[in-house]
C-alpha cells in the first residue's frame, strides 16, 4: 500500500517518464524507416548480356555501393547450351590472329613466286582467324597478284595461237583465263570478244567448205563439235538448223524437163559379183535390132553444188563383151562434167563425187550393152545418185 501511494503521491514524475520514452520510441522508429527506405530506394541497374553460346545473364548494381553485382541468373535459348566455358572458348576463338608462323610460311613462298600456294595458306588461316584485319589484307594482296600474273600468261599464250591462226585455241586461253580469276579484266574482256569473233568466222567459213566438199553430216559435225568454245550463240544455233535442212535429194525422184523415156528405176539390183544395190537408174530394153541401149535425160539442178553415186554393172552384164558408158553433161554434149566407160564384164563398182555448184542443166546419158532377142539389157546402172543442195546462210 506504501508502494501504490508512493506513486500515486507524485503523478507529474510519472507523466515526464512515459513522455521520455514515448520520444524515445519515436526516435528509434525514425531511424529505422530511414534506414530500409535508403535501402529500397537505391538506383539498381540490371545489364543482360548474350553470349554467342545462346545464354543470357542479368546483373543488378547498386549507385550507392559502388556497382556492386548482387545477382546473376542464366536464361538460355531453345536448343543452347548454358555453359560458360563455351562461351568464353567461342569468344576467344573469334578474336585470335593468324599464327605468325603462318604469315612468315606465306610470305616466303609467295618470294619464292608461287602465289598460289601463299594463296592456300592464308586461307586456312584465315579460316580460323577471320577477325584478323591484317591477314584478310594480306591475302587479298596477294590474290591481287596472282590474278594479274594470270592475265598476263594468258594473254602471251592466246596471242601465240591467233597469230597461228588457231582461233580455236586462243579462244579456249581467253576464256580459261577469265574463269582462274577473280577480278573482271578489261583486255581479257576484249580480246574474248575479238577472238569469239574471228572464230565464229572460221567456223562459218570451215561448215561452208565441208558442205560442198563432203555433204551436210560433216558440216553439221564440225558446227556441234566446234561451236562449245562458244557458248550459247544465236548465229551458229540458226546455223546448224540451216544445215538440218539441208538432205541430200536422190535424183530419181526429180522429173526430167526433157527424155527419150528410154531411163528406167528400180528399188534395186544385183551386180556381177552379188552384191545388191538401191535406188537404181539404168536403160530400158530398147527393142530387137539394136546391141545397145541408150538413153538420154534432162534436169534444171540450179539449186544443187554436188552430186555422188555408184555405178555398178548388173549381175547379167558380165558375159557382154560390148562395154557400156554413163555420162554427165554440163547443158549440152560438147561440156563434159563426168565420164566413166569400158563397163563391161568383170566391172568393179565406180564411186563418184562431181561439182556440179556451175551447172544449170544436167544431162545424163546410159549406155548399156545387150542384143537383140535376150532381154538383158539395161545391165549399166546407176545407183544412189544424191544432189546436194546449194547452202545458203539464212
Amino acid at each position: 500500500m506504501k508502494r501504490i501511494r508512493l506513486y500515486t503521491q507524485n503523478p507529474g514524475r510519472h507523466i515526464l517518464i512515459a513522455a521520455v520514452l514515448i520520444i524515445l520510441v519515436i526516435v528509434v522508429s525514425a531511424i529505422c524507416a530511414k534506414n530500409n527506405s535508403g535501402l529500397t530506394g537505391t538506383k539498381r541497374k540490371t545489364a543482360v548480356i548474350v553470349t554467342d553460346s545462346g545464354t543470357s545473364s542479368s546483373a543488378s548494381t547498386s549507385s550507392d555501393v559502388g556497382k556492386n553485382v548482387h545477382a546473376t541468373h542464366h536464361v538460355s535459348k531453345p536448343g543452347a547450351t548454358n555453359s560458360t566455358d563455351d562461351t568464353v572458348k567461342a569468344v576467344a576463338e573469334t578474336s585470335k590472329t593468324v599464327d605468325p608462323e603462318t604469315i612468315e610460311k606465306a610470305k616466303k613462298y609467295r618470294k619464292e613466286g608461287d602465289l598460289e600456294m601463299a594463296i592456300r595458306i592464308l586461307e586456312q588461316g584465315i579460316s580460323s582467324a577471320p577477325d584478323d584485319v591484317e591477314a584478310s589484307e594480306l591475302l587479298s594482296r596477294y590474290t591481287e597478284e596472282y590474278d594479274d600474273q594470270i592475265c598476263e600468261q594468258v594473254v602471251t599464250s592466246a596471242k601465240t595461237y591467233a597469230d597461228a591462226g588457231d582461233m580455236q585455241s586462243a579462244l579456249e586461253e581467253i576464256v580459261s583465263g577469265i574463269d582462274a580469276v577473280e577480278k573482271e579484266d578489261d583486255e581479257l574482256e576484249a580480246l574474248r570478244d575479238q577472238y569469239a569473233d574471228l572464230y565464229k568466222q572460221q567456223l562459218i567459213a570451215t561448215a561452208e567448205e565441208l558442205y560442198n566438199t563432203e555433204g551436210y553430216d560433216s558440216a553439221l559435225v564440225h558446227l556441234r563439235n566446234k561451236s562449245y568454245a562458244l557458248g550459247e550463240d544465236s548465229e551458229i544455233s540458226s546455223l546448224i538448223h540451216a544445215y538440218e535442212e539441208l538432205k541430200p535429194i536422190p535424183l530419181s525422184s526429180l522429173e526430167p524437163y526433157m527424155s527419150d523415156e528410154y531411163l528406167t528405176r528400180w528399188d534395186d539390183k544385183t551386180d556381177i559379183f552379188g552384191d545388191e544395190y538401191n535406188d537404181i537408174i539404168t536403160c530400158a530394153y530398147c527393142g530387137f535390132s539394136r546391141s545397145t541401149s541408150n538413153a538420154t535425160e534432162y534436169y534444171r539442178i540450179d539449186e544443187y553444188s554436188r552430186m555422188t553415186g555408184t555405178i555398178i554393172l548388173g549381175h547379167d552384164g558380165a558375159k557382154y563383151e560390148t562395154a557400156g558408158t554413163i555420162a554427165f553433161y554440163d547443158g549440152d554434149e560438147n561440156h563434159l562434167i563426168y565420164k566413166c566407160d569400158n563397163i563391161g564384164g568383170g566391172f568393179d563398182p565406180v564411186t563418184f563425187d562431181v561439182d556440179i555448184s556451175e551447172v544449170k542443166d544436167l544431162i545424163v546419158y546410159i549406155s548399156s550393152p545387150g542384143w537383140a532377142g535376150d532381154g538383158a539389157s539395161g545391165e549399166v546402172c546407176l545407183s544412189n545418185c544424191v544432189l546436194y543442195p546449194k547452202f545458203a546462210q539464212k
